[in-house]
C-alpha cells in the first residue's frame, strides 16, 4: 500500500486518482467511480480511493475545503457540470459510507493499523458530515 499518512490524499493511488479526474469531466468521473458501488460487490483499495477522491472534489466545489497535496485550482466545472455534481451529492455521501464498511479493502487494510485507524476513519467521517450539512 502506498499511504504515509491518515489525511485523504497522503496515498500514492489518492494522487493518481486526482489526477486521472482531472484529465476528466468531473461528473462522469464520480459517476463512475459510484457505479463501482453500487454493485454490491466487495470495494478494492483502488475503488475506494476513487469514491473518497470524488468525495473530496465534491467537498472542494460545494465547500469551497482544502486538502494538503493538491492544488484545488484544478478542479474547475462549468455551470451545468456544477448541476450535475450537486445532484451527485447524496450519493456520494452513501458511496463514502460504504468506504467505512466490511466490503472495503481500505477499510481493512487500515484497521489492521490501531495506531492510526481511527485518525483515518475521522477523516472519511468529517468529509461525510461537511457534504451532509
Amino acid at each position: 500500500m502506498g499511504a504515509w499518512g491518515t489525511g485523504l490524499f497522503e496515498d500514492d493511488i489518492a494522487l493518481d486518482c486526482f489526477e486521472e479526474l482531472c484529465d476528466s469531466k468531473i461528473n462522469n468521473y464520480i459517476l463512475r467511480a459510484l457505479e463501482i458501488v453500487d454493485n454490491g460487490e466487495y470495494l478494492d483499495y483502488d475503488e475506494c480511493q476513487s469514491v473518497i477522491v470524488s468525495g473530496c472534489v465534491v467537498d472542494v466545489l460545494l465547500n469551497d475545503a482544502s486538502y494538503n497535496g493538491i492544488d484545488k485550482s484544478r478542479i474547475t466545472v462549468k455551470k451545468q457540470d456544477m448541476d450535475d455534481v450537486l445532484k451527485l451529492k447524496e450519493s456520494v455521501i452513501k458511496a463514502l459510507g460504504e468506504i467505512l464498511s466490511d466490503r472495503s479493502e481500505i477499510k481493512e487494510l487500515w484497521e489492521e493499523n490501531e495506531e492510526e485507524y481511527l485518525n483515518w476513519r475521522k477523516n472519511i467521517e468529517d468529509l461525510i458530515n461537511r457534504l451532509s450539512s
